[in-house]
């Protein structure tokens, strides 16, 4: 009898270190998840700021095209900030997104109640020998914890239809 209940005791307590090995190993998925998730929004952003500035641009007469190279731009810019013309350098030069937990946005500036992410985005403009045409890349870069590097590169083409 006794060693029966020893044997239960057992096999009901490897049952229960793997499932709280389960739930270690999900609730860590669901970070990864989460940041790839703000990832994408941001990298989202990154393409909509730059198809505003260009839109502006234009509708005040400056034509079509905003340079070639990396560039940086908030939510509220007016304008790109232009980094590099080298990825490498232009994310080492990129600079970290802060979320405003009152606001519940990302931006570049710090606010009383802004703590720092590790989100950073690089915005690419290239023409590729066609004035009529912009490829834009809004890439989105961060590490983890444990120092793993993601990356998120959404690309859109804009082409002056006028």
């Amino acid at each position: 009898m006794l060693a029966e209940t020893m044997v239960a005791l057992g096999m009901v307590t490897i049952g229960l270190l793997g499932l709280l090995a389960l739930l270690s190993y999900s609730l860590a998925l669901n970070k990864v998840v989460a940041d790839q998730y703000i990832a994408t929004y941001l990298a989202t952003e990154g393409i909509e700021i730059t198809k505003n500035i260009l839109d502006n641009q234009i509708a005040r007469g400056r034509g079509f095209g905003l340079g070639e190279g990396y560039f940086e731009a908030d939510f509220n810019s007016s304008e790109l900030f232009f980094l590099s013309k080298d990825k490498t350098q232009a994310q080492s030069s990129a600079r970290s997104f802060y979320f405003d937990s009152v606001s519940k946005r990302y931006s570049y500036q710090a606010g009383s109640q802004s703590q720092t992410t590790p989100f950073r985005r690089i915005i690419r403009l290239q023409q590729l020998n066609n004035p009529e045409k912009i490829v834009v890349n809004s890439i989105v870069f961060w590490k983890t914890r444990n120092q793993g590097s993601f990356e998120i590169n959404l690309e859109d083409h804009f082409f002056n239809w006028k």
